[in-house]
């Protein structure tokens, strides 16, 4: 079965957006997107964990908890879950 060219299309933009707001927010608090991300899951009540033995990585993946995040954009992130 041949996949939908507009659909392919749809699910392009739709993941391209996803990216920008991420990106967006990333910029503006000076830290990557797995730190939006680890962020996020803090902000609505998870305990994200991650996996890594490398002290660098863990570093890199606690630096967002300084990151602050307005209700808008943690529903906006949210709402990505569809």
């Amino acid at each position: 079965m041949k996949p939908d060219p507009a659909g392919t299309t749809e699910e392009a933009a739709e993941t391209a957006t996803e990216a920008a707001l991420v990106a967006r927010i990333a910029a503006r608090g000076k830290v990557g997107a797995p730190q939006v991300v680890f962020r996020f899951a803090q902000a609505v009540g998870m305990l994200p964990l991650t996996g890594t033995s490398s002290a660098e990585h863990m570093r890199q993946d606690l630096e967002g908890h300084a990151l602050s995040l307005s209700d808008d954009e943690a529903g906006a992130i949210e709402s990505l879950a569809g």
